[in-house]
């Protein structure tokens, strides 16, 4: 969501080093798309499943996602066939709880249901975790247990307690959102961040032209540097 899948080359690149043909989306309104923002939490499903439906590949596809990108890779395959390997990174899997963790409204939660429901209610009505009880599909999910954007609660430790042979979990600690980062590249980016968000508030950074010159220096690569351990063990899932 917001940038697209520039946000993602590390990840991209990762997986083309490995041989894998890789293909990336931006939803609509985001990235390079065109047409209006999203505007649903269930929106991304039907623009994975109508880019599928459009590119008709042969080919064995395997939905990799982050966070929301995880949720919308959890939903496809709970509507497509042809999808029976998932690679879900922090993902969301319940929309509902963290609705209300986020609103701390419940008269603002019902009626954001009420929209999402109406928007699309066959996706609306997707129970993952009910999903992932009896599946014979393949499904690697990953988190780490201080994750601040999608609380491990209502993710990982859901399908942790999950009995299926089908699924496979991976707990990481002090990784945050982005457990596929090495622990180098979440400390480069607390101190990044950290100093930057600092002088915010003390009202040294005011200016586009300060933000600027306070990134310039800063290595991009180092701050999405991705553990190639893990993305071994993710093409070993996706080979089995």
């Amino acid at each position: 969501m917001g940038p697209g899948h520039t946000a993602y080359m590390a990840e991209i690149e990762a997986l083309a080093r490995r041989g894998y043909k890789v293909l990336t989306l931006d939803f609509a309104g985001c990235g390079e798309s065109g047409g209006k923002y999203l505007g649903s939490l269930n929106k991304p499903t039907r623009d994975v499943i109508d880019l599928l439906n459009h590119l008709n590949l042969k080919e064995q596809i395997i939905l990799i996602g982050h966070s929301m990108g995880g949720y919308t890779a959890l939903n496809t395959l709970c509507l497509r066939k042809d999808i029976t390997k998932v690679v879900a990174i922090s993902p969301i899997i319940q929309i509902e709880p963290l609705l209300q963790l986020n609103t701390k409204s419940k008269f603002i939660t019902k009626h954001l249901l009420r929209y999402e429901r109406k928007v699309d209610k066959e996706i609306f009505d997707i129970n993952i975790p009910k999903y992932l009880e009896n599946t014979t599909d393949n499904v690697f999910v990953i988190q780490s247990k201080d994750d601040q954007m999608v609380p491990y609660g209502m993710s990982l430790k859901v399908i942790e307690g999950i009995k299926n042979p089908h699924i496979k979990t991976k707990r990481y600690e002090g990784r945050k959102h982005n457990p596929n980062y090495t622990d180098n590249a979440i400390s480069y980016m607390d101190s990044v961040f950290g100093k930057y968000y600092a002088l915010l508030n003390e009202k040294k950074i005011k200016t586009d032209e300060d933000r600027i010159n306070y990134f310039k220096d800063v290595s991009l690569a180092k701050l999405v540097e991705q553990d190639e351990q893990l993305f071994d063990e993710i093409v070993d899932f996706i080979e089995k």
